[in-house]
C-alpha cells in the first residue's frame, strides 16, 4: 500500500515526532511512503530520509496562501499515485481537502494532534477551524490522538463520516528503565546522587506553562532544598532568555538545569526522580508522559487532553496553573514505588508496533477491496 503524508513542517514537535515513529513502523510492515512539507523541510527530514522515506518540500511561506503549493501538491500526487493520504494538523488537513477534486483517487485521512484551543490561538485559527468543521465530512475518515482531542472538535462542529481515536506510541525498547546507569546519568547531567530530581521535557510555549513549574519549583523548594529541576526542550538552552530570567526571579538559581532540545532522550527520563507535564491547555496524548512511564518514571501532570488516561495510578494529576497543587502533588509522588507498573502500562497500552497495526488496521479498512488485517492491539476505536 502507498501511503503519502501532508503535514506543515518537519521541526522539532510531538506530531512531527509521531509522524517519523509511523512511517518508520509502516515502512517496516512494507508500506510505501512518501512525506510532503508545506513549509521547508525541517531538522526531522534528515530522519526520515535516512530511514528510506523520501520528503518533498511544497515550497510555501507561512501565513501566505499560495495557488503554487497546490499545483506541486498535486503535481506529486499524480506522480506517486498513493492509495492513502494522510494529512497532519489543521493546515495540512485544509490543504489536502482542498485538492481532493482534482487529484487522482485516494482515500483522504485527517489527523487531529490537540484538544482545546486557548483563547489567543482561537482568534489567530479560529478561521481555519471553522472551514475544516464545514469540509469534516470530505475525508474519508478523521483520526484524533486523544479521546478529549475527539470530543473537543465534536464540540466545534466535526462531523466526519469516521472517527478513529489511535493515541501516540512509543518505542519502548528504546525508553526503558536504566537503573544500573542511575549515578553515571545524573553525574553527566550535574545533578548530584542525592535528593530529588524533578524533569520536564517541554519546548518553551505558553502552552506548557513553564512558569506555572517554576512557581511550584520554588514552593517545593521550601519542603525540599535539596530538589533538583531539570528542562529540557526548545528555548530552555543554557542561559537561554527569558527563560534564564524566569528561574532568577523565582531565587532558583543553581537549582534548574537548562538542557536544550537533546537527542538522547532515553539517558535523561532514567536520571530523573519524577516527570512533569505543566501544560495549561492543548495537550493531545503527551509524547513526553508515555517516554516517561516506559523508563519506569513516575508522572505529575495537568488534566489537559488524555494525560489523566495516559498517566493513570503511575503518578497524580493536577488541575492546570496551579502551582501549590503541583508542588504536592510532587511530594507525593516521590512516595510512589511505580516503577514496574509505569514501564507496564506504557508497554502494553501505548507501544509503537500497536500503533502501527492500529494505523494499518485503518487504512486496510478503508480499501473497498481489501480485507482489514487486526491492529497488533486494541487502542483504535472507529465508528462510523
Amino acid at each position: 500500500m502507498r501511503v503519502c503524508h501532508l503535514i506543515t513542517g518537519l521541526g522539532v514537535g510531538g506530531a512531527e515526532n509521531a509522524l517519523v515513529r509511523l512511517c518508520r513502523g509502516l515502512a517496516a510492515m512494507g508500506y510505501e511512503q512518501r512525506v510532503l512539507v508545506m513549509l521547508p523541510p525541517g531538522p526531522l527530514a534528515g530522519e526520515l530520509e535516512r530511514s528510506g522515506i523520501p520528503v518533498r518540500s511544497l515550497r510555501m511561506r507561512a501565513g501566505l496562501p499560495d495557488p503554487l503549493g497546490l499545483i506541486r501538491l498535486l503535481r506529486e500526487l499524480r506522480a506517486f499515485r498513493p492509495d492513502v493520504v494522510q494529512t497532519w494538523m489543521y493546515h495540512a488537513d485544509l490543504l489536502g481537502a482542498v485538492a481532493r477534486p482534482f487529484a487522482p483517487p485516494a482515500r483522504l485521512v485527517w489527523n487531529l494532534r490537540n484538544s482545546e484551543m486557548h483563547d489567543d490561538r482561537r482568534l489567530r485559527i479560529g478561521a481555519l477551524v471553522r472551514a475544516l468543521t464545514l469540509l469534516s465530512r470530505v475525508p474519508d475518515a478523521v483520526v484524533a490522538n486523544a479521546a478529549a482531542g475527539q470530543a473537543d472538535h465534536a464540540r466545534f462542529g466535526y462531523r466526519p463520516r469516521r472517527w478513529a481515536c489511535i493515541p501516540n506510541g512509543v518505542d519502548t525498547d528504546r525508553f526503558r528503565p536504566l537503573p544500573d546507569q542511575r549515578a553515571a546519568l545524573r553525574a553527566a547531567l550535574g545533578v548530584a546522587p542525592d535528593g530529588p530530581v524533578i524533569g520536564m521535557v517541554a519546548r518553551r510555549h505558553k502552552q506548557k506553562d513553564h512558569p506555572t513549574f517554576l512557581d511550584a519549583a520554588r514552593l517545593f523548594r521550601q519542603a525540599r532544598p535539596d530538589a533538583r529541576f531539570v528542562l529540557a526542550g526548545l528555548g530552555c538552552e543554557p542561559g537561554a532568555e527569558p527563560m534564564a530570567g524566569m528561574i532568577r526571579a523565582r531565587g532558583l538559581e543553581g537549582s534548574v538545569s537548562l538542557l536544550g532540545v537533546r537527542t538522547d532522550l532515553p539517558r535523561i527520563y532514567p536520571a530523573f526522580d519524577l516527570a512533569c507535564l505543566s501544560s495549561a491547555f492543548g495537550e493531545g496524548t503527551p509524547n513526553v508522559l508515555i517516554e516517561a512511564l516506559a523508563c519506569g518514571i513516575p508522572c505529575v501532570a495537568t488534566d489537559v487532553g488524555d494525560s489523566r488516561q495516559v498517566v493513570g495510578p503511575c503518578g497524580r494529576i493536577v488541575p492546570p496553573g496551579d502551582p501549590a497543587a503541583l508542588a504536592a502533588a510532587w511530594g507525593e509522588a516521590l512516595d510512589l514505588d511505580v516503577a514496574d507498573a509505569a514501564r507496564a502500562r506504557a508497554v502494553t497500552g501505548f507501544a509503537e508496533s500497536a500503533v502501527c497495526g492500529a494505523y494499518d488496521a485503518l487504512y486496510r479498512s478503508l480499501r473497498p477491496n481489501d480485507v482489514a488485517r487486526p491492529a497488533a492491539s486494541p487502542i483504535a476505536t472507529a465508528g462510523r
